[in-house]
């Protein structure tokens, strides 16, 4: 396919078509009748949000799930005398889960804790390239212990080892292990790509709230001087006024001839009374 360069009289409206059947715009049509506009753009960037943020989504449900079951159960004891049976393992498997996926977001904010304080003795390529060694390791740890539990939880495992109060197989809790370890695996991946390949720079909430804090006091900091540059430019500007409104204030710009006349000179009628002599 030939790129055509538009000439000084040719532009692509929004509207344009550039061909049979063909619809150049936000809503771009193809002549297929395929639609590949800004709806579609925004459906797909929706869906890899949602993608994103699947593991915050999955801690809220359990954090509310076994939180829930937990007020559930007290409640129950104390008003009406009455003990949910499977209440308090539901609430102990839910929790794990949400330990679990906790660590895999905690990955993926890059809030794990590290030692990188002997780092400010080196230049900053050292450190990158430490921690990227050390997310290697990390990553290895966690894929070789991934593949220990599914051998573990999937093929170990009693299939007839169940649960007390509920009477599902134990599997089902325990597969939180290598689904956990994989997860965190891909986010640590992830990030050290957005990291070394698109130069981002990745901060832990820790950081972000000071780095934010910082901002908003610079904000206010320029805000206030920007403030008081303004009320003296007003305060000038309203006594330069005055001074032209004042006569008080003005200069003596009278001439010579007028300072004259306007001085009180000797009476025509000095030396006579009142009869004229």
């Amino acid at each position: 396919m030939k790129n055509h360069d538009n000439g000084p009289d040719q532009h692509n409206d929004p509207g344009q078509r550039s061909g049979p059947g063909q619809h150049n715009g936000p809503g771009q049509h193809n002549g297929s009748g395929q639609h590949n506009g800004s709806g579609q753009q925004v459906r797909r960037h929706g869906a890899l949000w949602v993608l994103d943020q699947a593991e915050e989504f999955i801690c809220a449900v359990l954090l509310v799930g076994f939180v829930s079951l937990l007020f559930a159960q007290i409640a129950s004891r104390l008003l009406f005398g009455y003990t949910i049976p499977w209440g308090d393992e539901l609430a102990t498997h839910l929790f794990v889960w949400f330990a679990y996926f906790g660590a895999v977001v905690a990955a993926k904010l890059s809030a794990h804790n590290r030692v990188s304080f002997q780092f400010g003795f080196f230049p900053p390529v050292v450190k990158k390239v430490c921690e990227s060694l050390a997310d290697l390791l990390w990553v290895a740890f966690n894929l070789y212990f991934a593949w220990l539990s599914v051998g573990f939880v999937f093929f170990r495992m009693n299939r007839f080892w169940q649960s007390q109060t509920l009477g599902l197989p134990m599997s089902y809790f325990y597969a939180v292990l290598p689904l956990a370890f994989v997860l965190m695996s891909v986010r640590i991946v992830i990030n050290n790509w957005r990291t070394l390949v698109r130069g981002e720079v990745l901060l832990d909430p820790e950081q972000a709230q000071v780095v934010q804090a910082s901002k908003v006091t610079h904000a206010s900091e320029v805000t206030h001087a920007s403030k008081a540059t303004h009320a003296s430019e007003v305060t000038h500007a309203s006594k330069a006024v005055y001074a032209e409104h004042d006569p008080l204030s003005q200069p003596m710009t009278h001439s010579r001839e007028e300072q004259r006349s306007a001085r009180p000179g000797p009476s025509r009628t000095t030396g006579r009374d009142d009869h004229g002599k």
